[in-house]
């Protein structure tokens, strides 16, 4: 049995439906749009690619240059410097990075003594008929050169550094560098002296002891010289700016004018020296600008 007004209802609730389907055909229109619309978003990291470099260094091998002075050579070992040094370098690629960096060697000390004959001296004496007779005689006893000096040296080196893939938490690098560095050789002091045991050693004014022939403190020049350097190391990631660097470095300078004729009055002949190796271990940190 069907109630009264059923069809009335059923045209009420068809025509609602009706009504409503527009709406749900509008809303599910506009979700696919939407969905459309959706890109995905991944977090990318914007860096400047620039970095800051300092550090120190220590000549873990002495640093011997040759010194020549009147046609002959002798050896001066400046001792074991500290360096220390900044740079400004920009991040090429995943593996590559240039750099401007400056250097500081510092605590070098110079002390070179060569032996050399001691010559001869004139000695006055009056023979029998009462005549000056004045005879050129061999000075006894051990005759040396000896020079003083503590020598700075800055340089500035355009470098280029290849990094490897990472290993154990480590980042192997290779570089090299060319530049200019400029020597200096401050106060230099410099004789000839002897010393003897017998009192007939360093001639008249002998005796045992150290005697001065003539002593001094010259006019050195400062010099450009054409450097390089080869680097070897890894960088070690403290966090996502800052590196540790640690590594070793092979540094040259090329040889300089210590002093000449021309600023030195008396002098008789230029010194100059031959190259500078210096080989350090280095460590220090290198912070990118993000």
């Amino acid at each position: 049995m069907r109630l009264p007004g059923w069809k009335s209802a059923t045209a009420t609730a068809l025509a609602l439906v009706l009504q409503a389907m527009p709406l749900a055909s509008t809303t599910a229109f506009a979700a696919d749009m939407l969905q459309d619309l959706e890109m995905d978003v991944t977090q990318v990291e914007f860096g400047t690619g620039w970095y800051l470099r300092g550090d120190i260094g220590y000549a873990f091998d002495p640093v011997v240059v040759d010194i020549e002075r009147a046609g002959a050579t002798s050896q001066d070992d400046l001792g074991n410097p500290l360096a220390w040094g900044v740079a400004a370098g920009y991040q090429l690629n995943s593996f590559a990075r240039a750099e401007l960096g400056f250097n500081h060697f510092v605590g070098l000390q110079s002390s070179s003594r060569t032996s050399q004959d001691c010559g001869t001296e004139d000695i006055t004496s009056t023979d029998a008929f009462g005549n000056t007779v004045i005879t050129a005689t061999p000075i006894t006893g051990n005759c040396y050169y000896a020079a003083n000096a503590e020598p700075s040296a800055v340089s500035v080196m355009a470098n280029v550094y290849l990094d490897g893939p990472e290993f154990w938490k480590v980042t192997p690098y290779v570089g090299a560098g060319v530049g200019t560095a400029f020597v200096s050789w401050n106060d230099f002091e410099a004789g000839n002296y002897c010393s003897g045991t017998a009192p007939s050693d360093c001639g008249q004014t002998g005796g045992a002891g150290l005697n001065e022939f003539s002593t001094g403190t010259f006019n050195t020049e400062g010099e450009f010289a054409f450097a390089y350097n080869l680097m070897i190391g890894g960088g070690i990631k403290l966090s996502k700016n800052m590196t540790l660097d640690v590594g070793y470095r092979y540094t040259n300078i090329g040889g300089v004018e210590i002093l000449s004729t021309a600023l030195n009055p008396g002098v008789t002949a230029d010194r100059e020296t031959g190259p500078m190796e210096v080989h350090e271990m280095r460590v220090g940190l290198r912070y990118e600008i993000w």
